[in-house]
């Protein structure tokens, strides 16, 4: 059978040393993900840079190709003449 009785008074006080040290290992906790946090941020903003960088250079590209492409004026292709005898 379940019993849904308080604890025992002398228990009551037994927990409070526990629940302080739980605070503070929480709190130890969440400063070392804090570190973790802040290197990793630092090294996913180095990949995102990265990452833009090669975007600008691959635009430049893309940019230069469609100039060279503009520039020429005309495009080769199979003409009636050049298939006749």
């Amino acid at each position: 059978m379940i019993s849904f009785a308080s604890p025992p008074p002398n228990s009551v006080g037994n927990s409070e040393p526990k629940c302080w040290f739980t605070a503070v290992e929480g709190l130890a906790q969440q400063l070392a993900r804090l570190a973790v946090d802040l290197a990793d941020r630092v090294l996913e903003r180095r990949h995102r840079l990265l990452e833009v960088g090669g975007l600008r250079v691959e635009v430049a590209l893309a940019l230069l190709a469609g100039a060279q492409l503009l520039e020429r004026g005309h495009v080769d292709r199979a003409e009636l003449a050049d298939r006749l005898p």
